[in-house]
């Protein structure tokens, strides 16, 4: 069923073609006839509509203006104007606002009907671009949320030393992510709410996920915005930061203040807490589970402490088990 808005404020003429026109027969429903262009953008907002069949001339609102006001906010919206006026300004005006046809009156029953078909066509067309967008969006979503989680693996596989380092680098180097730095360390954010349950239940483990992509959108923006480092998820609840450090001096002090910023940012922004953990610096990727390590032992502080963060710095040392 296609649904239709006729606005005209002759009610002569809303009754002639509320009566002559067969709706259900051409797959129809009328949902309503306003008088002027302001009470249909009214109707509109609180009724699915797909076709309006609007006059020009009318008070408050004109048929225009009810135009411009549909084309901006419901673009799905097929406009048909008829009116008495076939001057150019008017047609160039329709013509800027998508509207779909243009009648003279006065308009008969067979004529507009005729319309109203051709206008059904354009309905189903704007319905297979919208599904098709929204598929398409879909699968770009999936791909990036899939590309996500395989570039996380991958950099966790990497700090965790589970798998060889040269691997795991050439891995994320055909990922187009190339660690060079002159150092590295390994910062991690725990959501406190759900880090120290035992067990989640189903609505609890869904909306520990939301947080996390949360936390994980939010640490990755700035993270992209300082050019610090990579950003990357563990497990279910955990986010991590791999800095790199190319450049800056005091980079140890930008780490801070980033780790900093993006507790700062979930809490006014989700209204939850996070744990925050960072590692010691080291010189090359193979080191990275010593930094990992010490970031996570970091982290439990938080049970003493009651959530919140812990900072630690120190020397550094080699991974004889993973550095080949």
């Amino acid at each position: 069923m296609y649904r239709i808005l006729l606005v005209d404020d002759e009610i002569l003429v809303r009754d002639a073609i509320k009566e002559n026109i067969d709706w259900e027969g051409i797959g129809c429903q009328l949902v309503g006839d306003c008088e002027n262009g302001q009470q249909a953008a009214e109707f509109v907002k609180e009724h699915p509509v797909d076709i309006v069949l609007t006059d020009i001339l009318m008070p408050y609102m004109d048929g225009m203006e009810l135009s411009h006001f549909l084309h901006d906010n419901y673009p799905d919206i097929v406009i048909v104007i008829f009116s008495g006026f076939g001057e150019f300004e008017y047609a160039k005006k329709a013509i800027q606002y998508n509207v779909s046809e243009y009648l003279l009156k006065p308009v008969t029953a067979m004529e507009l009907t005729g319309v109203i078909n051709k206008m059904k066509e354009k309905v189903d067309q704007k319905r297979q671009e919208k599904q098709k967008m929204e598929k398409l969006t879909k699968a770009s979503e999936s791909y990036r949320k899939n590309a996500q989680v395989i570039r996380s693996k991958a950099i966790e596989a990497l700090v965790n030393c589970t798998t060889n380092v040269e691997e795991s680098l050439e891995r994320l180097r055909n990922m187009g992510i190339d660690l060079s730095a002159v150092r590295y360390r390994v910062a991690m954010f725990d959501i406190d709410i759900y880090s120290d349950m035992y067990q989640l239940d189903m609505e609890k483990r869904q909306e520990s996920a939301l947080m996390a992509f949360v936390l994980y959108n939010i640490s990755d923006e700035i993270v992209k915005r300082e050019q610090a480092g990579i950003v990357y998820q563990e497990g279910g609840n955990r986010v991590c930061i791999l800095f790199q450090e190319k450049w800056s001096r005091d980079f140890t002090a930008k780490t801070k203040e980033i780790c900093r910023e993006i507790k700062d940012k979930m809490k006014e922004v989700m209204g939850i807490d996070v744990s925050m953990g960072i590692g010691d610096w080291v010189k090359n990727p193979g080191e990275l589970i010593l930094s990992h390590d010490m970031a996570e032992q970091v982290m439990q502080y938080r049970y003493l402490l009651g959530g919140g963060s812990a900072d630690r710095y120190g020397g550094t040392a080699v991974c004889k088990d993973c550095s080949s």
